[in-house]
């Protein structure tokens, strides 16, 4: 191939793995859509909470960072944290190769006694090894302390990991599958602040948090929805990343 050629393709593939890099960078940017909406109560409404995670910035203490709401205002946000054999990535995710890990969410609940419960929903976005990120049972609602909760139990679930929405989607790691799943509680005779916590399996990044509650005198309807197949990558995107690791794998060779 003539030299000014070579150099014209070589500038013309930089171009495009600076265009294409934020994409790669945190590869599952706007799954988020696919959570659903609470179906007894609006965020915003009296009682409730709303917090959303979707980019880690370390591996505890993560504060909401795609939304939240509470009503009324609670002064003291949620956290998100991982624990060993887990961590942040690299592209704010949380992720381990060397075995399952754990994962849970602090959050601040509007204490106002009586003898009304909480109604949770908690959803979550990750990628799947052998068709699964959440380890089946794993998941609870204890007090902050690690106390069990009545209604907390995965046992006691209402709704107990339903897939909202599953397919492939592209990664740093060339194409993987990502499911969005579902959990609600409710907690009788509670109102204070909770841990949801869980198991992710080795292999599985987890990429998304939502968790929403809401203050009720006795369990709500279970939230419907309709499952959503995740579109298959493009062609173009799948070019993309077939492009990046060949120059990837130029430099490191060069």
């Amino acid at each position: 191939m003539h030299r000014p050629l070579m150099k014209l393709l070589t500038f013309s593939l930089g171009i495009v793995v600076l265009i294409s890099a934020p994409v790669f960078a945190s590869p599952y940017i706007g799954t988020g859509e696919y959570f659903v909406e609470p179906g007894s109560w609006n965020v915003g409404d009296p009682g409730s909470t709303y917090q959303v995670w979707d980019n880690f910035a370390a591996a505890t203490g993560n504060t909401p960072d795609a939304g939240s709401n509470s009503n009324p205002l609670i002064a003291t946000p949620s956290t998100l944290s991982v624990f060993a054999p887990g961590f942040k990535t690299g592209s704010g995710n949380f992720y381990s190769f060397s075995g399952d890990y754990g994962v849970s969410s602090d959050v601040f609940n509007h204490n106002s006694g009586g003898t009304d419960g909480t109604h949770v929903i908690v959803q979550t976005t990750a990628t799947t090894n052998n068709s699964v990120s959440v380890i089946s049972g794993a998941l609870e609602i204890v007090d902050l302390g690690g106390a069990a909760l009545p209604g907390g139990a995965n046992s006691s679930a209402l709704v107990d990991a339903a897939v909202v929405a599953a397919g492939p989607v592209i990664s740093t790691f060339g194409t993987v599958n990502l499911q969005v799943l579902l959990w609600e509680f409710f907690l009788p005779g509670y109102t204070g602040d909770f841990r949801v916590q869980w198991t992710e399996r080795d292999d599985s990044s987890l990429d998304q948090l939502r968790v929403d509650s809401f203050i009720a005198a006795s369990a709500l309807s279970p939230t419907s929805f309709v499952f959503q197949s995740i579109p298959e990558p493009s062609g173009l995107a799948l070019a993309l990343l077939a492009v990046t690791g060949f120059v990837t794998k130029r430099r490191r060779n060069g």
